[in-house]
């Protein structure tokens, strides 16, 4: 069986609505999957999370969910980033 990290490294590459720019792999057992930004427009923490929850489902990764988003918002010139923590259920 692959990793949590190797699984959810798939199904973001082949998914064409959801762009991550940061994949990690925490001690824990979550992965955190983040998408930098420089303005909002218009998107949250939450939006950014529900739309990994769409593409974990649509390629019918049952195990895995969303269980915490946040915003990792950093003064420019450093990257804001939305961050969806991903777990096996």
């Amino acid at each position: 069986m692959a990793s949590l990290k190797a699984t959810v490294k798939a199904i973001m590459d082949v998914d064409k609505n959801v762009f991550v720019d940061k994949l990690t792999a925490k001690k824990n057992g979550t992965v955190e999957v983040a998408r930098g930004y420089f303005h909002h427009n218009g998107q949250t923490a939450e939006t950014w999370a529900a739309k990994v929850q769409v593409a974990l489902d649509a390629a019918g990764c049952t195990s895995c969910q969303v269980v915490d988003h946040r915003d990792d918002w950093r003064e420019w010139p450093k990257t804001a980033e939305f961050v969806a923590v991903i777990a096996q259920v």
